[in-house]
């Protein structure tokens, strides 16, 4: 049944309806499940269903589906599509009855379901709509195009109550969005969308073309969306002039700028942005790339963001660890509430082969910060002891969250100096961890599974032979390429580690090993990244058979105590009978 058919009740004679099945909040709930055929059938089954099916069943629409409701398509020539005739009155008023309902509304040309409308259906539609707002509740609107033509399509359903807006602008070779004199793109639509949309909190722009083209029309755009609260925007937009505009909006709290194919093309060196007082008065979640010195430079400033909670910094061309100490040293005097913090560390060429991160370099964020969350993803060798990684988990209790992971494939160069030891501390002082990444050597001088040095923080008595404690909950472990040479043992002393009878998630493979290598890899580093999966599969394989086992184990034991325990009762009972 099409769920535009006219709802239909049961007559009650006929059939009794259990009174749960008439409560709106578990039907909304059961139909959010369902797929649209499913909803499109429960909307013709009474009035009752239909007033929950239906805003299920049209709050998040694709533009085909949307139009399609309006007037039918036929295709053209050139493979895209268009209304076989004008719309009429008539339609708009069968229309107007589900227009409201739709919350989100998107035309990806990426998906794979996409079909191309024809721009002459947008003049149609403009032309004959019998209000202003034909989607008066929208309040998303994802519009993923290839030219300017098309971006201006949507303009039909902009309105001031659009809360969300994620674009992506295409480069256009059309002279009319080209300023030759700037050498930059004068692009008006940015300009509607802020006089259109003024009330927007979600701002999600994309772009395939180089940094610096519409920075005008873009600075423009921004400051005149003060209600703006979360900013995505390209990593080629990371300028001084952006950042500038952006500190002064009052209330922004969460600014990314992610890389990507649509996220424009390199990223901008020499940021230094002018802040005032009062600068990112709302901002608590930043995510930045630049350069080593850039990043450092931006947090000396006097009014750099202080209210921060979550910080991902991605840092290029780094010279040394002294340089990561003294960014970090920054970033834990200044950002004091920080509770998450994300770094990748990418140092530079020459550097790269000099020396690598010691623990020193971030030993300041010990001194200072609290965290709950903590990743380093570096693609340099990391000095770390035992000892020291103990420390992170003496100093931080209530984490969540811990990686330090190594990104380069320079497998034979770089030995890592942890075991499948450096999980305990993160185990007995941890209890709310849930992600574990390490990059660690489980192949030489492996631990027993029983037994530690004496007074190590990571047993829980005085004697050097003592039982391991269990997570309390499941984890996620990351191990990356970690090297390994037994299997079976790391499995029997992972398997100690998890809780009897949770679900084991285990994410030994962090990435895959065609995003490690490229088409000048030597085979023998092929071979031996997949021999190192390969290997931690099989782990994986085994730590469900044997943490099933120890369940069962688990079980007979206790079987054994409960008979113990009987026994022991019906000896002590014949021996008061006895006397």
């Amino acid at each position: 049944m099409s769920s535009t058919q006219q709802p239909y009740t049961f007559d009650s004679s006929l059939i009794n309806v259990h009174p749960v099945l008439t409560i709106p909040e578990l039907l909304d709930s059961v139909f959010s499940f369902l797929d649209h055929h499913s909803n499109g059938t429960n909307a013709c089954v009474c009035k009752a269903w239909s007033n929950v099916a239906l805003p299920v069943l049209w709050c998040d629409v694709d533009l085909w589906r949307l139009v399609s409701l309006l007037v039918p398509l036929k295709k053209r020539g050139d493979s895209s599509y268009e209304l076989v005739r004008t719309p009429q009155p008539t339609d708009w008023i069968r229309f107007s009855r589900y227009a409201p309902l739709v919350r989100r509304l998107h035309y990806d040309m990426h998906s794979q379901t996409h079909k191309h409308l024809h721009h002459s259906i947008f003049n149609d539609i403009a032309r004959t709509r019998l209000q202003l707002n034909i989607l008066p509740n929208l309040s998303t609107l994802d519009w993923i195009t290839g030219n300017m033509h098309d971006m201006e399509m949507n303009f039909v359903f902009m309105h001031e109550q659009v809360k969300q807006f994620v674009v992506c602008l295409p480069f256009d070779s059309d002279p009319r969005f080209t300023n030759e004199e700037e050498n930059g793109m004068d692009v008006p639509y940015l300009a509607d969308v802020a006089f259109r949309m003024p009330y927007l909190t979600h701002l999600d722009l994309q772009m395939n073309f180089r940094n610096g083209l519409i920075i005008t029309p873009l600075t423009t755009l921004l400051s005149l969306l003060t209600s703006l609260q979360t900013l995505i925007l390209p990593e080629s937009d990371i300028t001084s002039q952006i950042l500038t505009t952006v500190s002064r909006l009052p209330n922004l709290g969460t600014i990314t700028f992610p890389s990507g194919p649509n996220q424009g093309l390199g990223f901008t060196a020499n940021v230094s942005p002018t802040l005032t007082e009062g600068a990112f008065p709302s901002l608590w979640n930043l995510s930045l790339i630049a350069s080593m010195h850039d990043m450092w430079r931006f947090f000396e400033m006097q009014f750099m963001p202080t209210n921060l909670t979550n910080l991902s910094l991605h840092c290029r061309n780094v010279y040394s660890a002294e340089e990561v100490r003294g960014l970090l040293k920054c970033v834990a005097d200044g950002c004091q509430m920080l509770k998450a913090l994300l770094l990748f560390i990418f140092m530079d060429n020459d550097s790269a082969k000099k020396g690598s991160i010691i623990f020193e370099a971030l030993q300041p964020l010990l001194v200072r910060l609290n965290l709950t969350e903590f990743s380093l993803f570096h693609d340099c060798p990391i000095d770390i002891t035992q000892n020291q990684i103990e420390m992170f988990a003496v100093k931080w209790p209530s984490l969540e969250a811990f990686i330090l992971y190594y990104l380069s494939v320079k497998l034979t160069t770089y030995k890592p100096t942890l075991t499948l030891l450096a999980i305990l501390p993160f185990l007995l002082h941890c209890p709310n961890l849930r992600e574990l990444g390490l990059f660690i050597s489980a192949s030489t001088d492996f631990p027993s599974p029983i037994i530690f040095p004496s007074g190590s923080a990571s047993t829980t008595c005085t004697s050097s032979h003592c039982d391991i404690k269990r997570f309390e909950q499941s984890i996620t472990l990351f191990f990356g390429f970690s090297d390994i040479q037994d299997e079976g043992a790391v499995a029997l002393f992972l398997s100690r580690l998890y809780p009897l009878g949770f679900d084991i998630e285990c994410e030994i493979s962090l990435s895959r090993v065609q995003d490690a290598i490229d088409d000048n890899s030597p085979e023998e580093l092929t071979g031996e990244l997949k021999r190192r999966v390969a290997r931690w599969d099989e782990v994986v394989k085994m730590l469900a058979v044997l943490t099933t086992l120890r369940m069962e184990e688990r079980e007979r034991c206790r079987a054994l105590e409960r008979e113990v325990e009987d026994l022991r009762s019906r000896i002590r009972t014949l021996t008061d009978v006895s006397r």
